[in-house]
């Protein structure tokens, strides 16, 4: 799936997302030149052989070779009920303090989710702040 960020962020930009099995089996094998070979060569066939003289640079990203993400991102899990979305959110102590699309269940699994979640968080940490954190327990 490319999505054009022209629109959205003002920016000329194509950003292809590729998830799944269809990543693993797609993608993950190829170097990141040959992912950007492979993705020119789609686009070449929709728009014609432009694209290749407009291409400018690239910046690839795989959270499956990431060891600290994996590939994740929340979701609702089959015997779940998506209140865990706010069990995540729910702050430690009045001094720790949880954001990410894991803890946004309008948005969850979305850029979107996790920035309102990081606004949320610094509401709360503000707020926090105003009153006076709690002391820290030992």
């Amino acid at each position: 799936m490319f999505w054009n960020l022209q629109r959205s962020h003002g920016t000329a930009a194509l950003m292809c997302v590729s998830s799944g099995a269809f990543a693993e089996g797609t993608w993950r094998h190829l170097s990141y030149k040959r992912v950007v070979d492979s993705s020119l060569a789609v686009l070449g066939r929709t728009f014609g052989p432009q694209v290749r003289q407009l291409f400018r640079k690239s910046v690839v990203t795989d959270w499956g070779r990431n060891p600290f993400c994996r590939g994740s991102y929340s979701y609702v899990g089959v015997d779940a009920s998506g209140a865990e979305y706010d069990e995540l959110a729910r702050p430690v102590g009045g001094r720790l303090f949880f954001a990410g699309e894991a803890t946004n269940g309008q948005h969850p699994a979305t850029a979107t989710g996790a920035y309102l979640s990081g606004l949320r968080e610094a509401q709360r940490i503000d707020q926090a702040g105003r009153r006076g954190f709690p002391p820290a327990e030992p």
